[in-house]
């Protein structure tokens, strides 16, 4: 029996809509996913077991799973108390917390640079900030150009002509994703004597239920 979730999208409803999970898929609640709505592809959340109300057969699968990390359960419930305190759909709220269509589109990547075979900084009619850019890569490391010009103090337009007369190769960098899963365990900030004790006032007033 094929497995079935209801799937929350952002627009003005008020209920999720039922979707087929294909084999090659494993959601579950939480995530973000890809669906076809009407002649459209967008990306929506998976808000819990479908409703059941539609034939599987009418059903449209789950085009993709976003590689992130699930909306967490007290997420997904605060929408659900904002949309009713509100009187407002559920998928108008939940357009709220993707305001940013930006932050799920993969990273763009960026570009380093590595010296090229055979570029040698002591080749002939090569300016003293060229061959002070290839002493430097002569390390083999890949650099950002805006490492490249911290580094040596030359300008922009060095490194661009180096890339350009093959002296020095482009590297395709992937840049992590900018919202990962918070580090919950990471140490924080020491915090001075009165930073503490306010602190903790802070904290025994939320365990308390009073703030």
């Amino acid at each position: 029996m094929s497995r079935t979730f209801a799937v929350l999208v952002p627009y003005p409803v008020d209920k999720a809509y039922d979707y087929l999970v294909p084999s090659n898929l494993n959601v579950w609640p939480g995530d973000y996913v890809t669906v076809p709505l009407g002649n459209r592809e967008i990306i929506g959340v998976v808000w819990g077991e479908a409703a059941g109300d539609v034939a599987p057969e009418k059903l449209k699968p789950i085009i993709e799973r976003l590689n992130l990390p699930a909306m967490p359960d007290i997420h997904r419930d605060f929408i659900d108390w904002v949309a009713a305190y509100t009187l407002s759909a559920k998928g108008s709220v939940l357009k709220m917390s993707l305001s940013a269509p930006g932050a799920f589109a993969p990273p763009k990547p960026a570009t380093g640079y590595r010296i090229a075979a055979g570029a040698n900084p002591d080749a002939k009619g090569l300016s003293e900030a060229r061959q002070k850019v290839l002493r430097l890569m002569q390390d083999g490391q890949v650099r950002r150009a805006a490492e490249i010009e911290s580094m040596t103090g030359c300008s922009a337009s060095v490194v661009k002509g180096l890339a350009e007369k093959k002296m020095l190769e482009d590297v395709e960098l992937l840049r992590p994703y900018p919202c990962t899963r918070p580090g919950l365990d990471r140490p924080g900030p020491e915090l001075s004597a009165a930073q503490k004790e306010a602190a903790d006032v802070l904290k025994a007033l939320v365990g308390a239920g009073a703030f």
